[in-house]
């Protein structure tokens, strides 16, 4: 599942960031304005269907996946506003077409974003880019939009099927009456699109609405699947009776079997341990609490039910309480977390006491550096290109030609006076005996 995140308005530009549930890539502005920008995510389970990615600029994205029929290339764009002039509007298309050349001859082709157009609902006989569930009304975006879908041959997703209004505008305006379609999905095989639709119940406190798109092709990972270490349910220990059954199915497995060899008799202790643990204590159970209480929940659907009703004043009104609701609880749930510590370190618990304590830290997004070309010129995203680029980085840093001592060092050498007084010949057992005791 990809999650496209257009106009990303970020204060610096990022790449690729590792994080536990999703891996976001992106480019934004440099100059320190919240303009623009972009970024795609997707869950980091299928992280490693990623072949290669590449910022091209702050408008686009490009990156390339592996799937079960073969591969798809996916851009992702912010197109400029109506207000912009036309040669910049029309440089972003320039740019697109050039990003979208780099995906392969028979590659799934896939253009996601805000393209600020419209289709309109004026659709010509025979035209296979533009559907007949069209809507809105057209200017120089929209022809610039339609001319670019039509010469790359590209289907315009969500003008092939019907839906209501409010499952097609992904856009409303600040006075809250005026709103468009003008996010699209854009794909080289329509047929491969089982939905595409508008979900306005998403509370994302935006102006813009998710678009969301059903595809018929399955990602495909390309490293191995990392097999989870087993974790016994060591709380269960603690009733006194599993305790007893514990020990006494681990003994009858230790007692029927005779080890030759120290190395046998640790394996077989540890795989009738692991054996046992998997059978009387089970697997550990992941128990995270949530941190938002109910009323910050009750908020929260107050203020969706809000916007789905078009109260936009309550939806305002609203804004300010969620707000301090969720300060509130991730405060108290600081302190919850901080008072458990403290309990387990009280009854000896150290592991769990540290490990309670490590929630406390800010959940910092890992932010991997860029990695150009030696040139400098290009940034290098697939894993050939960059075992190379380190390679040739090491092997010029390790092979440096030997730099030849100063004068005044090579004198000083030279002129230095041979000290017999101090021993050069290795120490002697008696030696080393007698300065072990001293330490």
């Amino acid at each position: 599942m990809f999650k496209l995140v257009s106009e990303d308005k970020q204060r610096k530009s990022t790449v690729l960031q590792i994080i536990k549930k999703s891996v976001p890539s992106g480019r934004g502005r440099k100059d320190g304005h919240r303009k623009e920008g972009v970024a795609l995510v997707l869950p980091s389970i299928l992280a490693s269907a990623c072949v290669a990615w590449a910022p091209v600029s702050e408008r686009l994205l490009f990156a390339r996946f592996r799937h079960s029929l073969g591969h798809a290339s996916i851009v992702v764009c912010y197109a400029p506003t109506d207000c912009s002039p036309t040669a910049i509007t029309e440089q972003f298309y320039t740019d697109l077409e050039a990003t979208l050349s780099r995906s392969g001859k028979n590659d799934l082709k896939i253009v996601l974003g805000d393209l600020n157009a419209e289709t309109g609902s004026l659709r010509q006989p025979g035209d296979t880019s533009f559907g007949p569930w069209g809507i809105g009304t057209t200017n120089e975006n929209s022809y610039l939009f339609l001319s670019f879908c039509r010469v790359r041959r590209l289907s315009i997703a969500g003008s092939w099927f019907r839906r209501k209004d409010i499952h097609r505008f992904s856009w409303i305006s600040g006075d809250h009456h005026t709103r468009k379609e003008i996010e699209h999905v854009l794909i080289s095989r329509g047929k491969c699109v089982q939905q595409c639709r508008v979900y306005r119940s998403f509370e994302v406190d935006s102006d813009h609405f998710p678009v969301v798109a059903r595809l018929r092709i399955k990602l495909k990972r390309t490293g191995q699947r990392k097999i989870q270490p087993f974790r016994p349910n060591l709380q269960r220990v603690e009733d006194m009776e599993t305790r007893r059954q514990f020990s006494r199915a681990v003994a009858e497995a230790l007692i029927s079997e005779t080890p030759p060899s120290v190395e046998s008799m640790w394996s077989g202790y540890k795989t009738a341990l692991n054996t046992e643990a998997r059978s009387v204590l089970g697997p550990a159970k992941c128990t995270r609490k949530s941190r938002i209480s109910e009323n910050t929940l009750s908020t929260i659907e107050k203020r969706r039910k809000a916007a789905l009703t078009g109260d936009m004043e309550e939806y305002r009104r609203l804004a300010g309480d969620r707000r301090r609701a969720l300060r509130s609880d991730k405060r108290q749930g600081a302190e919850s977390i901080a008072l458990e510590g403290e309990e387990y370190l009280q009854g000896g618990q150290i592991r769990d006491a540290f490990a309670n304590f490590k929630r406390l830290r800010l959940n910092q997004t890992k932010i991997f550096s860029q990695l150009f070309s030696a040139d400098g010129n290009n940034l290098l995203s697939d894993g050939a290109s960059t075992v190379t680029r380190w390679r040739e980085y090491f092997s010029a840093l390790l092979n440096r030609p030997l730099v030849d001592p100063p004068p005044s060092l090579t004198q000083a050498a030279s002129e230095a006076m041979v000290d017999s007084s101090v021993p050069i010949e290795p120490p002697s057992i008696s030696e080393k005996i007698q300065g072990n005791s001293e330490d």
